[in-house]
């Protein structure tokens, strides 16, 4: 009786564990993930703002070469 009954007891807390589990993953995954494209996005962003600046730099200097070469003749 006492062996049956540690089994229920036994059986009860795996299965709270799961639960537990269960609804831990459910509810910290999706903002664990949401964190993760927002890094994503910010570390995109920076990218991009990155390029943009590298875009404006080389424009600038095309623009200073033709200044300087039409100052030049």
């Amino acid at each position: 009786m006492s062996v049956s009954c540690e089994v229920v007891w036994v059986s009860w807390l795996v299965e709270a564990g799961l639960v537990v589990v269960w609804v831990s993953w459910v509810v910290v995954w999706p903002r664990s993930l949401r964190a993760f494209f927002r890094s994503c996005q910010i570390v995109f962003s920076f990218f991009s703002r990155g390029v943009s600046f590298l875009k404006l730099a080389a424009s600038l200097a095309n623009s200073s070469e033709i200044v300087v070469t039409v100052l030049a003749t």
